[in-house]
């Protein structure tokens, strides 16, 4: 009894494991409860077994080695296996689905719904593949059916970016988008604008057709579209319409998006049109042409096995997208030590074609390891990735969800646990599942190389538009029209041709592409080469000019008069001429007429916003300053008093002076901090042969506020009229020197002045405004030195007699001068 339990124990125990033979696949012995069974949809042969696909042999052994590293150290723990079945689907959809079918079919199912599977099969939990997108479609709609996980590992088609359609499908290569970005990055990097896009038939042409066409759209101009079939294009009148249509056109770049077995059916074509040709013609014709091949033209290996003859009649050079080849870790090992032994072992049990003679021409085709390892498909990383997913996503739901039978698996769940897995494979590598939103990747940009009638690596891809290649053929033109230059506008003639025009003046174009030029902002003009606008300078009055070298003279004249005037009072301080009605106010005159010779230098050139300020506040303060004492100076002359003789009102003239400068200072500050100035430019005039645009500029407020600007000038003519007034009411006072007539006359030849200017300040703009200013306040100094100061002088000079003190006047009313 007691040997029997322990038996029973035993068998439960040994029971709980997987036993692996040599290659990694679980022996017979092993319980189908501890086996995931995982069929592999692989193209080995074309048309139905027909022709024997070398790179089918690759993806199978990358699957095959990988499946033997998850048993025996990923899934060796929990004491699970996988096995697969290497299914050829001969790349037909019908048989992607057929077959998988089958194996559904072959199943039971319990009562409880769950699957019995035949000995040494296990629970089927997902399938990988296919390849070809067509085929990965076909077998997409059986796992939506079945609500099973697929993975593919070169399917590429844009279809698959829509997950509602495709709920349970999975990819570890990027879409048709990214490979389309890629083919129309080297296009533009060529200059190419004129380019023609051969396509397949199916979705895998169709889809990647509509990519190229989206990526294309306004970077070159699409001359042909055409679409081919791996039967139709055999027949010599489809080339003969493809050759015709590329002859047409002037085309020299054909973008060749297809599948290999199409391309190379069209290739074919071609050759059988062209064979007969010189070689003359053919460099004529056919040599010039440069195809660029999506990824399954590239991976083609049977394109590239044809003759170094037929190919250089097709093409003048073969420009292929690669996806990117990552080392399989101890991969290259693997396959060196391959034998006929090891695909008579492995093939019986694992495929479900009958014949394996195409196992055996594969062995005999290879001369010795290093040709094993010489052309490996560049896929074979991608299904490792995706062989690895499944055992890696099976380890983890296996320890969430304590599974103890293959059978208990959900494989819905298990899509959800695959789908979020962040795992690195044999490839060394996080595994990346490509959908519409992380569409990301690496492709190999290859060249044909007719010496050893491969594809060479050349260059790199990297999303999202990251090109490394420099091509290794001479320049070609694929162009209708040469290419427009930053400058030019592109004026489309006919279908994909187009003339380069030159912008007009005051128009840029920095997009050569672009159907029109952009106008420059009216302050502004173009460059040299019309690419960029820049400001005109504005016409000003320059330092240096006839106006600015006048303008010196007269200020050095009026500032010499102002100092003979200083020197000439100063020698004769104590005299009644000097002293008489306030020796400050006359100082305060000629310090204000050197200020308003001195401002009218601001007027020059262009002004900072700090002038411009400047150019407001100087000569309207100076010229309130001047018009002040006037009014002090007048009630003086009414009043009949000299300020040495009557200190006090000396004092009472001060304070005037002071008060009226204090407020007007405060207006003008107010309107200053208020609404600051600054230098605006405006355009004048436009016209002549040229076009010459002129630009003219004024200072004027940031933020005009008429309140203030309207107090300003108020309180300026207050002042004025003020003075107009006082000094007109003391004309006929009888004094010593008939200063209140000379005061009368310098009023009203400073109001003079400034109504001649105010119409400028309306209409003028530009130089001619600035140098009305600068005028003006040289005038209104010599209004002061001519009028008041040189009768002053004549006295001291010319009638020195009359230039001493009599008697004290004391005040009197106004009138006809009596007591």
């Amino acid at each position: 009894m007691i040997w029997s339990i322990l038996a029973a124990a035993i068998t439960i125990i040994i029971s709980e494991r997987c036993y692996l033979d040599e290659w990694g696949l679980p022996l017979a012995n092993t319980s189908n409860s501890r086996i995931f069974h995982i069929p592999s949809i692989i193209p080995l042969t074309h048309d139905d077994q027909k022709d024997f696909y070398h790179d089918g042999v690759y993806l199978s052994e990358a699957i095959l080695y990988t499946i033997k590293h998850l048993n025996e150290h990923v899934l060796r723990e929990p004491g699970f296996c996988i096995t697969t079945s290497i299914i050829d689907n001969s790349m037909l959809a019908n048989k992607s689905v057929s077959i998988p079918l089958d194996y559904y079919n072959r199943m039971t199912t319990n009562a409880d719904g769950s699957c019995v599977p035949k000995q040494n099969e296990g629970a089927l939990v997902g399938f990988l593949g296919a390849a070809i997108s067509d085929n990965s479609i076909a077998l997409a709609n059986l796992c939506n059916v079945l609500k099973i996980p697929q993975i593919s590992y070169a399917s590429t088609t844009l279809d698959f970016d829509d997950n509602d359609a495709y709920p349970y499908f999975m990819r570890t290569v990027p879409s048709d988008q990214l490979q389309a970005a890629a083919i129309v990055q080297i296009i533009t990097n060529n200059s190419w604008d004129y380019v023609g896009i051969i396509a397949s038939e199916g979705n895998y042409g169709g889809a990647g057709l509509s990519a190229f066409l989206t990526e294309a759209s306004n970077k070159t101009y699409i001359a042909f579209q055409l679409r081919i079939d791996s039967q139709e294009s055999r027949n010599l009148e489809v080339a003969d319409n493809i050759i015709r249509t590329i002859n047409e056109t002037e085309i020299r770049v054909v973008v060749l998006f297809s599948s290999g077995d199409a391309a190379e059916k069209f290739f074919e074509a071609m050759h059988k049109k062209y064979e007969g040709l010189t070689d003359k013609d053919l460099r004529e014709k056919i040599q010039r042409i440069v195809y660029i091949g999506s990824d399954s033209v590239a991976s083609h290996s049977d394109l590239m096995r044809l003759s170094n003859t037929y190919l250089n009649t097709v093409f003048r050079q073969f420009i292929g997208i690669g996806v990117y080849m990552q080392e399989i870790e101890g991969f290259k090992d693997h396959l060196r030590q391959l034998s006929l032994n090891h695909y008579s072992d492995i093939y019986k049990r694992g495929t479900t074609n009958p014949s394996h003679d195409y196992m055996k021409e594969f062995i005999k085709s290879k001369k010795n390891s290093s040709e094993i390892v010489a052309n490996i498909d560049p896929h074979s990383s991608s299904s490792s990735d995706a062989t690895y997913a499944f055992g890696a996503g099976l380890a983890r739901y296996i320890t969430q969800r304590n599974i103890t039978s293959s059978s208990q698996v959900d494989n819905v769940e298990l899509y959800d646990v695959i789908k979020e897995l962040n795992t690195t494979g044999l490839t060394n590598s996080v595994i990346t599942f490509s959908n519409a939103s992380t569409n990301v990747g690496k492709y190999t940009i290859l060249e044909y190389d007719p010496v050893n009638r491969t594809l060479q690596e050349a260059g790199t891809f990297t999303s999202p538009d990251h090109l490394s290649y420099t091509h290794s053929y001479g320049i070609v033109s694929s162009i209708c029209s040469e290419a427009c230059v930053p400058g030019q506008w592109k004026n489309p003639t006919s279908p994909g041709c187009h003339e380069c025009i030159a912008c007009n003046m005051h128009q840029v174009s920095r997009n050569p592409n672009a159907p029109s030029c952009t106008d420059c902002p009216v302050t502004k003009t173009n460059n040299s080469i019309h690419t960029d606008c820049i400001e005109i300078e504005p016409t000003t009055i320059p330092y240096d000019g006839t106006f600015a070298i006048t303008l010196y003279l007269l200020i050095t004249a009026g500032l010499v008069g102002v100092i003979v005037t200083v020197v000439i009072f100063y020698t004769n301080f104590n005299t009644p001429v000097v002293q008489g009605h306030g020796v400050f106010i006359y100082i305060t005159q000629l310090a204000m007429c050197v200020v308003l010779l001195a401002s009218s230098v601001l007027f020059l050139g262009r002004p900072s916003s700090l002038v411009c300020d400047l150019q407001l506040a100087i000569p309207i303060l100076a010229t309130s300053t001047l018009f002040l004492c006037i009014i002090c100076l007048t009630k003086t002359v009414i009043l009949k008093v000299r300020a040495v003789k009557a200190a006090k009102f000396y004092f009472v003239q001060l304070g005037i002076l002071m008060v009226g400068l204090l407020l007007q200072g405060a207006v003008i500050l107010v309107v200053l901090l208020a609404s600051p100035r600054q230098y605006k430019l405006e355009q004048q005039q436009q016209g002549g042969s040229e076009g010459v645009r002129v630009v003219l500029g004024n200072c004027g407020a940031k933020e005009a506020n008429v309140a203030l600007e309207g107090l300003l000038y108020l309180s300026l003519f207050l002042i004025s009229i003020t003075s107009l007034v006082l000094s007109f009411l003391g004309r006929n006072i009888n004094e010593n020197y008939s200063e209140g007539k000379f005061l009368v006359f310098q009023s009203i030849a400073m109001h003079i002045v400034l109504a001649a200017f105010v119409p400028t300040m309306l209409v003028l703009s530009g130089p001619t405004r600035s140098g009305a200013w600068a005028i003006t306040s040289v005038i209104l100094c010599y209004i002061v030195i001519i009028v008041l100061f040189i009768p002053k002088l004549y006295i001291i000079i010319y009638r020195p007699y009359k230039n001493k003190f009599t008697e004290e006047l004391e005040p009197v009313k106004i009138g006809n001068g009596n007591s």
